[in-house]
C-alpha cells in the first residue's frame, strides 16, 4: 500500500468518505486484515478534527504493518462553507475557459483556506508524510514534533489529537452503518423546524454523531443554548439530543426506542429517530 495511490484515491473521489470506502478496499486483498485507531476533538461551530492510522496483519497473525496515518477536520454542522470546495475549469459564452469555485462539504481536505502561502489542504497532506516517516507507536510530545514546520494548525492539537488516537487498542471490526463523510441528514421542515443530523464515520464505526435543530429563520438550536437565549423546552430538547448522541457512540447503534421509550412516542422525536435509523441497514453484523 504506497501512500500516493491512497492520496490519489482520497483527491478522486473527495467527496465520500476517507475513513469508510478506501480503507474498506484494502479487504479486498486476501490474506490480509485492516485494523484501525480512530479518535475525534470537538472544536467551535461544528468543527470536529480527527485522527486514525490503519495498518494490516496478514493472515490476521502477527504486529500491525504497513501502517498510514491521517489528519483532518469536518465540519457536521453546516453542510458548505466559503473557502471549502475546488476550482473547476469550465467554459463560458464565448468559449473561454475560466475557473469556477464548486462548494463541497466542509473539510481540511476540502480546504481552499491558507496561511503563508500555505493551503489547508496542502499541510494535511505534509502532516500525514510526516507521521508516516516517523512511525509513532507511542504517545508524543511537542519535542517530537520539533522539526514538523506546521503553518495552519497548533502542534499542540496535533499531539493531544494523536495522543488521544495512539492509546485505543486496535480494531479490525467492520462497521454496520452505511454512511459517507459529508452526508447531512434532515427532514422536511415542520411547524417550523426541520431535525438535522450528520456523522464521523469511519471503517469501525461511528466516533461523532451531530443532531441539531434548524428553525425556518436559519436559526441553530445549538446557537441559542451558545448564547444563552434558548426557552426552557429548548434546553431540553438540547439535554435530549445529548443523551442521544453519547449512546449512539457509547453502543454504536441508532435503535433507540428501547432506551428512549419516552421520546419514542414523541411525535417530535419520532421525526428525529426516523432519519437516524437510516444510518444503518444492517448489512453487516
Amino acid at each position: 500500500m504506497k501512500k500516493g495511490i491512497i492520496i490519489t484515491i482520497i483527491i478522486l473521489i473527495i467527496s465520500i468518505s476517507i475513513g469508510y470506502i478506501f480503507l474498506k478496499k484494502k479487504d479486498y486483498n486476501p490474506g490480509y486484515t485492516v485494523y484501525e485507531k480512530k479518535a475525534s476533538i470537538v472544536k467551535d461551530d461544528g468543527w470536529y478534527y480527527y485522527f486514525y492510522l490503519n495498518g494490516v496483519k496478514e493472515n490476521n497473525q502477527g504486529e500491525v504493518k504497513d501502517i498510514n496515518y491521517f489528519f483532518d477536520a469536518i465540519n457536521l454542522k453546516y453542510e458548505t462553507l466559503p473557502e471549502y470546495g475546488y476550482m473547476d475549469e469550465t467554459i463560458n459564452e464565448n468559449d473561454e475557459k475560466v475557473k469556477i469555485f464548486r462548494p463541497s462539504y466542509p473539510s481540511l481536505s476540502n480546504s481552499l483556506k491558507e496561511k503563508d502561502g500555505i493551503k489547508e489542504s496542502e499541510e494535511i497532506l505534509m502532516i500525514d508524510n510526516y507521521f508516516d516517516q516517523k512511525n509513532f507507536t507511542h504517545s508524543i510530545t511537542i519535542n517530537d514534533l520539533s522539526d514538523l514546520k506546521v503553518y495552519n494548525f497548533d502542534k499542540e492539537l496535533i499531539v493531544e489529537l494523536f495522543n488521544k488516537m495512539i492509546e485505543k487498542e486496535y480494531s479490525s471490526h467492520i462497521t454496520h452503518f452505511t454512511v459517507y463523510q459529508g452526508e447531512y441528514r434532515h427532514d422536511e421542515e415542520k411547524d417550523g423546524y426541520m431535525w438535522h443530523t450528520s456523522v464521523l464515520p469511519f471503517r469501525t464505526g461511528l466516533d461523532a454523531v451531530y443532531i441539531d435543530i434548524i428553525y425556518h429563520n436559519q436559526t441553530y438550536l445549538s446557537d441559542l443554548i451558545k448564547e444563552n437565549k434558548a426557552n426552557a423546552k429548548q434546553r431540553e430538547i438540547y439535554e435530549n439530543i445529548e443523551k442521544i448522541e453519547k449512546y449512539i457512540i457509547s453502543n454504536q447503534t441508532v435503535e433507540l426506542e428501547d432506551t428512549f421509550k419516552e421520546l419514542s412516542n414523541n411525535k417530535d422525536y419520532q421525526r428525529l429517530f426516523k432519519i437516524l435509523a437510516t444510518y444503518d441497514d444492517g448489512w453487516i453484523d
